[in-house]
């Protein structure tokens, strides 16, 4: 078997993106990304970024066309190592 690129989804929304993927036969796994203290503002979520992780698996980066920035945030407690 030749190994294939994947389709290039870069900058679609998510759910083309996905469609495209997963026609050509590909396994996806979707991680969102965001700026630092901000909640989604609307418009769609589009791929920002895509690799191939294995045989027919791809990985995409989304995020949301808009953001806020969040009116409730405070840092993590000092030595908390969530951060």
């Amino acid at each position: 078997m030749t190994a294939t690129a994947p389709p290039d989804v870069v900058a679609l929304p998510l759910e083309q993106a996905l469609e495209q993927l997963r026609a050509a036969g590909w396994r996806v796994q979707v991680r969102t990304t965001a700026p630092p203290h901000s909640v989604p503002a609307g418009g769609a979520q589009r791929v920002v970024r895509q690799r191939a992780t294995g045989p027919e698996e791809v990985e995409l980066v989304v995020a949301w066309e808009r953001y806020a920035r969040a009116s409730r945030w405070s840092p993590p407690p000092a030595g908390d190592s969530r951060g």
